[in-house]
């Protein structure tokens, strides 16, 4: 993932930022995986077969231009109790449920590039310590 912002968070960093409204610490991060790109408004999440978003862990940030947070520990969702369908997008979320959509991203493959992931019964759809890229540039 190395994603866009969403509209929800880049006004909340320019109310931020403009001493207009506080925006807290989200309490946590939530990684969801997507059948579809919903942009900003978010995408379609699967339904059934055990789909949940799960915990996005910790993040290690370095650099400049751009400024880059990759995860520190690999994240899985838990196995597929049914197909979920092909995974081409994820997106961070500050609740497990419901909440408001921060970044989203299509999956990218070990070179960068856009792909996906068809997820079938009984499969574990895995992200590798630091295939989460978040940039700021």
């Amino acid at each position: 993932m190395s994603g866009s912002a969403s509209d929800f968070l880049e006004s909340a960093w320019l109310k931020h930022v403009l001493r207009l409204t506080a925006y807290p610490q989200p309490a946590g991060l939530w990684l969801a995986a997507l059948l579809t790109h919903g942009g900003d408004s978010g995408g379609t999440e699967p339904t059934g077969g055990s789909y949940a978003r799960v915990p996005a862990g910790t993040f290690t940030v370095s650099g400049s231009s751009p400024t880059e947070g990759v995860n520190d520990a690999a994240i899985e969702f838990p196995a597929a109790s049914a197909a979920w369908g092909d995974v081409a997008y994820c997106a961070l979320y500050d609740a497990l449920t419901g909440g408001n959509q921060l970044l989203h991203s299509p999956l990218l493959d070990t070179n960068g590039q856009p792909t996906t992931v068809m997820v079938a019964a009984k499969d574990v759809l895995r992200i590798a310590p630091g295939a989460l890229r978040v940039r700021a540039s």
